[in-house]
């Protein structure tokens, strides 16, 4: 063969092997096609089973986290169960626990005050004891009131009245008459109205009530609580039935009452922020069977009362006047009136704390509750004895010692509570001890400045009528007549503070009459 056949020869062998290689390739691409279509439906089917189960699963932990929230929910509901049921335990046991010495818990709603009576009975008898100097009316006061013609007096004769010898004796006593006044009114009314006639006679009536009554009506709705009914019954008896006002009518009045009061209570805000030190706290009421609140601002001068719905910040916020007050606020440890003020000028009250010392030393024998009230009692002591040699503060020493005095027996206090076997009384007591150490500063400015209260009683005996209030007619019927209650109470209770008669300043303001307001208070206008 040829070199040239060889080569054709080669060629075509090659060929041959490239046909047959192709051949062998085609095969194996589709064997590996048809197997990695094959992996890849197995692991697509996988991958699909895997999300059905992780579906599952977060369906799973969604559900359990429902559960371990109802869990929780359960658990605090059945550790305040555990709580109620270890109080009354202790009670079975013969323990005292929350009362209203050693609590906020009213007295109203204590059964153990309801029970007891603390006071000793006396031998004595009813009414004015022997040497007792009386207040029995003297004819000097009665002949003095005739000279001032600010009563009516009639002479009656009897007897002899040849004689010489002649016995002078009063009676005083009450008469009630209907006053009605004429007003003649010349020429058309519109051209009178600038002239000092009567302000009743402004409106468009004819025959309207006088200014007296209506005043009357005021204080004996909201200072004396008597109620609608009984105030129509009383007035139409006290004018020998010559007078039966409608209940719309008294409404009115002291609707109109309120109203006017308002201009006098923004003349006292204005002096209550620019005083010292306020006073404020907060109980409810009744507004329509609903719970509500009564708050008070008070100095030693004035008070101001606001109705509101709640006791959060932004209710008090709205009475705007802790919110532009920068010196001390006192009150019973009311953690939302920290946003108001600066945080250093607030004081707590001692009274209140007294409470809830008190309340460990019955149920733990707690050691250092006893001694942190004999602590701040005897500095109050210590304070009212500089006082009357008029000093009127302790010097920087005696500041830190006390400082000193009230850590020391805060360290004893934990490390009490660290042996207390009582989880209970051990959460509560913790709670105390740790409320005590954020608040020093307000629980110790007391002795840094005699002027500053010890306690917030002044808000106490402010709000007392408001319990009254709410004993004897169970609330009010609005929040209207909340706010106007809260309105002329106000008055009422400045007037009051200040030893003068309310019901002649409440008749000013119902007279239109300018009310001036000094920072020594109410100023009645000289007649």
């Amino acid at each position: 063969m040829t070199p040239l056949q060889i080569a054709n020869n080669k060629i075509k062998d090659l060929e041959i092997q490239k046909y047959n290689f192709k051949n062998e390739l085609k095969i194996q691409k589709e064997y590996y096609e048809n197997e990695l279509k094959i992996q890849k439906e197995y692991y697509e089917n996988r991958l699909s089973k895997f999300e059905q189960q992780f579906d599952i699963l977060i369906n799973e932990v969604i559900r359990l986290n429902k559960k371990v929230e109802n869990l929780e929910k359960e658990n605090i509901m059945l550790k305040n169960e555990v709580a109620r049921l270890q109080e009354e335990n202790d009670k079975l046991n013969g323990k005292i626990c929350k009362n209203s010495t050693n609590s906020g818990i009213s007295s109203s709603k204590d059964e153990n005050v309801k029970k007891i009576n603390h006071r000793k009975k006396s031998d004595k008898k009813q009414g004015g004891q022997k040497g007792r100097k009386g207040k029995t009316l003297t004819v000097e006061a009665v002949e003095k009131l005739i000279k001032d013609n600010d009563v009516e007096v009639t002479e009656e004769n009897y007897g002899d009245l040849t004689s010489k010898e002649t016995v002078v004796k009063y009676i005083l006593d009450v008469v009630t008459k209907v006053k009605i006044r004429k007003i003649v009114i010349h020429g058309k009314q519109d051209d009178v109205l600038n002239t000092d006639i009567p302000i009743e006679c402004l409106g468009n009536s004819s025959v309207v009530y006088g200014n007296n009554i209506k005043v009357l009506v005021g204080i004996m709705a909201e200072e004396e609580v008597i109620a609608v009914d009984r105030m129509t019954e009383f007035i139409e008896i006290l004018t020998n039935h010559k007078l039966r006002i409608s209940h719309g009518s008294i409404i009115n009045w002291i609707k109109s009452l309120s109203k006017k009061c308002k201009k006098v209570i923004k003349k006292i805000i204005q002096k209550i922020v620019k005083s010292k030190v306020i006073y404020t706290d907060g109980t409810n009421t009744k507004v329509n069977g609903k719970k509500a609140y009564i708050r008070n601002y008070s100095t030693d001068t004035f008070t101001v009362y606001k109705a509101c719905r709640t006791k959060t910040k932004k209710e008090i916020g709205k009475h705007n006047i802790l919110n532009r007050f920068t010196l001390y606020i006192m009150h019973d440890h009311e953690t939302g009136l920290y946003f108001f003020g600066i945080r250093d000028n607030h004081l707590e009250c001692w009274i209140h704390l007294g409470r809830d010392l008190l309340y460990f030393q019955e149920n733990i024998e707690s050691i250092w509750s006893k001694q942190m009230w004999e602590f701040g009692w005897n500095i109050k002591i210590k304070r009212e004895e500089l006082k009357e040699k008029e000093i009127y503060s302790f010097n920087k020493e005696e500041i830190f010692e006390y400082e000193k005095q009230y850590d020391e027996i805060l360290e004893r206090g934990f490390i009490e509570n660290s042996k207390c076997t009582s989880k209970y009384f051990k959460s509560k007591e913790k709670s105390l001890l740790n409320r005590l150490v954020k608040y020093k500063t307000q629980y110790l400015n007391f002795i840094k400045d005699f002027s500053l209260p010890f306690d917030d009683n002044l808000s106490e005996r402010d709000l007392r009528p408001t319990k009254t209030k709410k004993k004897v007619s169970g609330g009010h019927r609005s929040y209207e007549g909340l706010k106007d209650y809260c309105n002329i109470r106000s008055i009422i209770s400045s007037c009051k503070k200040q030893c003068i008669d309310y019901y002649q300043v409440l008749k000013d303001i119902m007279d239109n009459k300018a009310v001036c307001v000094t920072s020594e208070g109410i100023q009645i206008p000289t007649k």
